[in-house]
């Protein structure tokens, strides 16, 4: 994850995932599928900004075997800071994580990796 620390509301940050998929069947051909998930951990925030959903490419081998790897970067919005949402804390700063994970074209969801720390800053 670049940068490791953020001002709220201004400043995106990317993530950078590895994978692996012995099927080879990862991403869609629509753009209305979404099948990578960034859950930001702060539980005081509502469902509804929590979770962000992604649509990525088809990304299948053509070769013989189907097994894929590699690596996804992905630009994630300013995040908003909890002092937004009710009982409106006010800190200084806050740190989350993030739980990301990917869903295959059977429906199988990948293992959740958890991201290092988020600092934000208001």
């Amino acid at each position: 994850m670049q940068p490791t620390t953020v001002v709220a509301l201004t400043q995106s940050f990317e993530l950078e995932i590895s994978y692996t998929d012995g099927d080879g069947d990862l991403g869609s051909n629509s753009a209305e599928i979404y099948n990578m998930f960034v859950e930001d951990t702060r539980t005081q925030l509502p469902d509804s900004v929590r979770t962000l959903a992604y649509s990525m490419p088809n990304i299948s081998s053509n070769a013989r075997k189907p097994s894929i790897q590699g690596k996804i970067k992905i630009k994630l919005p300013p995040v908003l800071p909890s002092a937004y949402f009710p009982p409106y804390p006010n800190p200084e700063k806050e740190e989350t994580f993030f739980r990301v994970y990917i869903v295959d074209r059977a429906g199988n969801k990948s293992n959740v990796i958890t991201t290092p720390a988020l600092t934000i800053t208001p």
